[in-house]
């Protein structure tokens, strides 16, 4: 409880999953804050010095990450990991994936999905003929370095708490090499999935679908999103495809504190 309230005072950092992921996320936080163990409590006439020197640590991390991969993703760039030219060639991939019941292969396509879309330039899939848990996909991605980012850290770009459902009894076959022939005669005839975000916000939350973030760093921070107020969420750092959805995220009591004070960037696409 000291922990939380230390949090609180501090107002700036909070990740709007599900409540177990944000008071495990902001636990790390106060660990790396703290020291060792996480448990000692920070005194309030700390809590600016150390909100303000835990924001500087984050700017400090997103900016060598951007560096050292030679992207711009404050703009919403896709970071090239390898340092790999835009002019290198585009690669196509298929796979396909068996769901263990109907229930989850709805969630999939809702929820995970459009994520996955907004990763790579083009994604289509198929249902396989005579196996009605099992889908086939076909994929583009501008040079191999997007797609080994795509699959890096088992898809670092969804939750812990999706990965670990995907996990229980669904499963997807190694990753196979198409051509560009291969990959548009294969696209006729499927399903093109719609990237949950575009350009310039391109980089959906990993649990919510709804925000969209301008930088690859941040939208998968923790596996969560980082979720600060004014450098983030009412900062222009994120927009929001449905009014109110950002705040809706949002934990008490953070969600009142931002509401009178708080504006959204609406999604633009």
């Amino acid at each position: 409880m000291v922990l939380l309230r230390s949090l609180a005072f501090a107002g700036v950092y909070l990740f709007a999953g599900s409540n177990a992921e944000s008071l495990e996320a902001m636990d790390a936080i106060a660990a790396d804050l703290v020291g060792a163990g996480g448990r000692q409590p920070v005194k309030q006439n700390q809590s600016d010095a150390v909100c303000l020197l835990q924001h500087q640590k984050q700017v400090r991390k997103t900016k060598l990450y951007e560096t050292e991969h030679e992207t711009s993703s404050i703009m919403g760039v896709m970071p090239d990991v390898t340092g790999i030219g835009a002019s290198a060639a585009a690669v196509y991939k298929t796979t396909n994936i068996t769901f263990r019941d109907e229930a989850f292969k709805k969630k999939m396509y809702k929820e995970i999905c459009p994520k996955a879309a907004s990763y790579m330039v083009e994604c289509y899939r198929r249902e396989v003929a005579g196996a009605r848990l099992q889908c086939e996909e076909y994929m583009k991605f501008e040079h191999q370095a997007q797609f080994d980012q795509y699959i890096k850290d088992e898809f670092f770009w969804i939750s812990k708490a999706l990965l670990k459902d995907f996990r229980n009894g669904n499963s997807v076959d190694p990753y196979l090499d198409m051509n560009e022939h291969e990959f548009l005669a294969k696209k006729k005839n499927a399903k093109k999935v719609d990237a949950a975000c575009q350009a310039p916000f391109p980089f959906p939350k990993p649990d919510n679908n709804k925000i969209c973030y301008r930088s690859v760093g941040w939208a998968t921070y923790l596996r969560l999103g980082y979720w600060g107020k004014d450098n983030c969420v009412c900062g222009d750092q994120i927009c929001e495809r449905e009014k109110g959805a950002a705040l809706a995220a949002t934990q008490e009591p953070w969600k009142s504190w931002w509401e009178s004070s708080c504006t959204v960037t609406p999604c633009p696409f």
